[in-house]
Parts: structure tokens; C-alpha cells; sequence
């Protein structure tokens, strides 16, 4: 707002007279989707998180220090023997947490942010943070555990004890939410300074975690089992929007709470969630590994990427990298985006909001499940799949525009993220079966770029797609993800392409 004192003679021309005139300056855009939103729309009441409940996490934790401490070998495997179901679900596990985190927070994160002073904008930063954080974590974790020198007693480590520093620091976010009535602004930048302290020490097993799952896991099953690691994501997403309504039924009671509280709550189900993991963890990551190598499928009903050229591997890394830099943006954008339109757009409630989420992630499960079931019968190729999965995506980004209404962009959400993360699951396999060790495209290598690229797309992805929603609206908004959802596409085939000509020569 502008305001302009005017002054003027009487008619007697003996006094001046004076008039407010008020200019309401409008965005450059001409309008702003969260206008309506301020602090003094949502409750101030406060519900601090109980002493009680950091017992019992602080019993937890002692729990897990007894067992390592005191137990000559994890309690759940045998020693040499980890190609079990077990600890694969330990690499599934460490998928199913970020995305858990992700969809519990995001539909309070507006609200959050808006109670505290903070723009649509600064929502996008707060979901987008961790990836500053999980850069550090990833450089750290390649450090830690070289694939050319492996100690898997070291890496065992590594891989438990980062995640129970990323529990401490959500733990302190949770207690700052819970005080972030008396200086909003400062609790904001507090909550994403801790933000990266818990993706940093989260993601320094990302290395040693794909390091160790590509020596232990058969070639012949890296796809699938890749495929199935990556379902973590969208169980995490399922988990999570269910979770909310009952922390925010908790909460509020029979009265509204801050969303401050909410958000402080969420970060105590992480912690929850994380603690239960990690004693999962300690008695399932075996401290030794055979040697036995990876073999491939004789039955294979294409070539696999392992047998291409020395070159032509080292395309389908590269690519599988670009790959990572494009997935993800798209992803990303759908996790704080869809919240956002239904909220502001459709008037959903954040618990209805996260709702969406659940939908989401159902019906990309049985997308999971159905590709899975295909590759384990041979009914279709790997390179089918991979190839079909993104061009499918290509076409229901149709029905993010404005035109479909809610119930196509819940459409246009579901079969994006469910063949993005089938995509995501074949990018992993063939790139850590096209790997060569000791060279600048082996499997730490690959992770370690495919870590940086996800986390670019992923500081990038939520900021831009809140910043046009809110000021250019939904359509430019699906614009910009053909665009992104098409480079994928472009990227998958050139892959794809390698091994059908491989199979036709000319």
C-alpha cells in the first residue's frame, strides 16, 4: 500500500484541505493466489511437546547403544549371508524416510510459514532446504566408505550412527516450533538451520548404502530389487498423509492448535519413526560380506547393460545422471505443489490436503507392483518399461492444467510420481550394473552425482513451482512440468536406445 496526502484550497482559499488517497500496488503478475493468507488467520494456541515423550525416545536410543555395545553380531542375519530380505529392507527403509518426512510436513508447511510471517515462497525454501544439507551428507558419506578400499564393518557404522544424530536435531525442531510464537522469523530460520543438520547426517549413508546393496545384490535382481528399494518412497508418502490426521486430532483436541504445534508434532513422529528404524537397522546390517560377485541372467530376455561397450556404459552412467537431475525436479514440484492448489484453489483443509498425498501414492504403488510383476514374468523388457514408464508420464502432464479440475490433477500427480519412481528404480539398477569400479563412473561415483543432481532439482524444484503458482497460476505452472517430464523422456530413450541397437546391429 501506497499513501499519498493531496493538498487543496477551500473555497474561501484561506485553508488547505487534505485528502487520503490510498493506491493499492499490485504484484507485477497483477495478483497473488495466497493473498488471503496472514498470521492473524490461524490459532495461537501452543501445545508443547511433553517431557515424557523424550524419555522414552532417550530409552530408545540407550536400547540401541546396549545392543551394539554388548552383541558380538546383529541378531536378526547371519554373518556373510546379507542378500536377504531383511536387509534389503533396510535400504528400503533409508528411501521411506525423507519421503515420510516430506508428505507429514507438507501440508502444514503453509500454514506453518504464513503463521509465522513468511511468504508461499519462503514455504517452497522451507521444503526445499534439506538439499543443502543432503549435498554436505553426501560428499561426507563417499569419503567415509571408498568403494576401492570397503570396510563393511566401518561402513556398518556409518550407515547407523549418522541417522540417530539426524533423530537429535529433529528432536531440537521440534522443541523450536514449539516456541516459535514469541519470535516467529527467528524460529523459522532456526527450524531450517536444524533442517540441515537432519539431512546432512540422514544422507551420509546414501553412498555406502548403494555401494553395499550393488555388491551384495545379483544382477539378474538389481532392477527389481532397485525397483522395489524405491518403493520406499511411495510408502513413505502413503504413511505420512495418514499420520498427519491423527497427530492433528491429537493436538488439537477439542480446540485449534497453532500450526507451530503441528509442525513441532510432525517432527516428533519422525523421530519415532526414525528411532524404531534404526533398532531395526542395528540388528539387521551384517559387519561382514562374502565375496562372492554379482552374477548375471542367463534367461534374460534382453541384453543387459553390463555387456554393452566400455563407452557405452560409461553413456548409460552419465545419462542416468542427467536422468537424476530431471526426475526429481518433476517430483518435487508435485509434493508442494498439489498441496498448495487444493488448499488455496479448491479450499481443502491441510488434513483433506494430505489426503491427497495417500491418493497419490496408492495408485503409484500398483503402478510399482504391476511393473515389478511384468519384469519378474518376462511379460516385457526392462528397456520396454523404462522407455513406456516415462512416455506414459509425458502424456498425463496433460492433465495438470487448469482444465481437469482437482480430480485430473490427482490423476495427472499419480501416474507421474508412480512411473518416475519405477523410472527411478531402473535408472539405479542399470547404472549400477553399467558401473565400473575404481573408475570416475563407478557406483560411488554414480551416487555421488546422482546425489548432488536430485539435490539441485529438489533446492530448485520447490521454490519455483510455489513462486508460480502463486503469481502466474496452475497453467504456467503444468508448462514448465512438460517441459522438465519431455527432457526425461528425451533422456530415457537415448538410454533405452544403447541396447536396442546393441540387440540390432546394423
Amino acid at each position: 500500500m501506497v499513501e499519498m496526502i493531496i493538498d487543496d484550497f477551500d473555497d474561501t482559499g484561506s485553508c488547505w484541505l487534505q485528502y487520503d488517497v490510498q493506491l493499492k500496488i499490485k504484484t507485477t503478475f497483477g495478483w497473488q493466489l495466497t493473498e488471503s493468507l496472514s498470521s492473524s488467520k490461524f490459532s495461537d494456541r501452543v501445545v508443547p511437546v511433553h517431557p515424557t515423550v523424550w524419555v522414552i525416545f532417550l530409552v530408545g536410543l540407550c536400547l540401541i547403544v546396549l545392543h551394539e555395545s554388548t552383541a558380538r553380531k546383529p541378531l536378526l542375519v547371519k554373518e556373510g549371508q546379507a542378500n536377504t530380505g531383511l536387509v534389503q529392507t533396510v535400504f528400503f527403509n533409508f528411501w521411506f524416510l525423507p519421503f515420510f518426512y516430506t508428505s507429514l510436513i507438507a501440508p502444514i508447511s503453509l500454514d506453518f510459514c504464513a503463521s509465522l510471517g513468511q511468504s508461499a515462497t519462503m514455504s517452497g525454501l522451507l521444503l526445499a532446504s534439506p538439499v543443502l544439507g543432503t549435498t554436505v551428507g553426501a560428499v561426507c558419506g563417499k569419503f567415509l566408505a571408498s568403494e576401492s578400499n570397503w570396510n563393511q564393518a566401518f561402513a556398518r557404522k556409518v550407515i547407523f550412527w549418522f541417522p540417530v544424530l539426524a533423530s537429535l536435531a529433529a528432536a531440537l525442531a521440534a522443541e523450536v516450533c514449539a516456541s516459535s510464537h514469541s519470535n516467529g522469523k527467528v524460529a523459522f530460520w532456526q527450524v531450517v538451520g536444524l533442517i540441515q543438520i537432519l539431512s546432512a547426517a540422514i544422507t551420509v549413508p546414501a553412498i555406502p548404502l548403494f555401494v553395499m546393496q550393488a555388491k551384495i545384490t545379483p544382477n539378474s535382481q538389481k532392477s527389481s530389487q532397485m525397483i522395489l528399494v524405491h518403493s520406499g518412497k511411495v510408502v513413505g508418502m502413503l504413511v505420512g498423509p495418514a499420520v498427519f490426521p491423527v497427530i492433528s486430532m491429537l493436538v488439537k483436541g477439542n480446540h485449534d492448535a497453532s500450526p507451530a504445534s503441528l509442525m513441532g508434532w510432525s517432527f516428533v513422529a519422525m523421530v519415532t519413526v526414525a528411532v524404531f528404524m534404526q533398532v531395526y537397522g542395528c540388528m539387521a546390517l551384517p559387519s561382514t560380506l562374502s565375496d562372492q560377485e554379482p552374477t548375471s541372467d542367463p534367461t534374460s530376455p534382453e541384453t543387459s547393460v553390463e555387456h554393452l561397450s566400455v563407452a557405452q556404459r560409461e553413456r548409460v552412467v552419465k545419462n542416468m545422471v542427467w536422468y537424476a537431475l530431471e526426475r526429481p525436479f518433476s517430483i518435487a514440484a508435485i509434493e508442494v505443489a498439489t498441496i498448495m492448489i487444493l488448499e488455496v484453489s479448491y479450499g481443502w483443509s491441510p488434513e483433506l490436503c494430505g489426503s491427497a498425498f495417500a491418493i497419490i501414492a496408492g495408485t503409484s504403488l500398483g503402478f510399482l507392483l504391476l511393473s515389478m510383476w511384468l519384469l519378474s514374468n518376462n511379460l516385457v523388457t526392462e528397456s520396454g518399461i523404462f522407455f513406456w514408464s516415462s512416455l506414459i508420464s509425458l502424456l498425463a502432464v496433460g492433465l495438470l492444467f487448469s482444465f481437469s479440475g482437482a480430480a485430473g490433477l490427482l490423476v495427472a500427480d499419480a501416474v507421474i510420481y508412480g512411473m518416475a519412481t519405477v523410472g527411478a528404480g531402473l535408472a539405479d539398477g542399470w547404472a549400477s550394473k553399467a558401473a565400473i569400479p575404481n573408475t570416475h563412473f563407478s557406483n560411488e561415483s554414480y551416487r555421488l552425482q546422482t546425489q548432488i543432481a536430485m539435490n539441485s532439482s529438489r533446492l530448485m524444484s520447490p521454490i519455483i513451482a510455489r513462486s508460480l503458482l502463486d503469481y502466474a497460476g496452475r497453467n504456467t505452472y503444468a508448462t514448465l512440468q512438460l517441459f522438465v517430464v519431455f527432457l526425461g523422456t528425451v533422456t530415457v530413450y537415448s538410454t533405452v536406445k544403447l541396447v536396442w541397437d546393441h540387440e540390432s546391429p546394423k
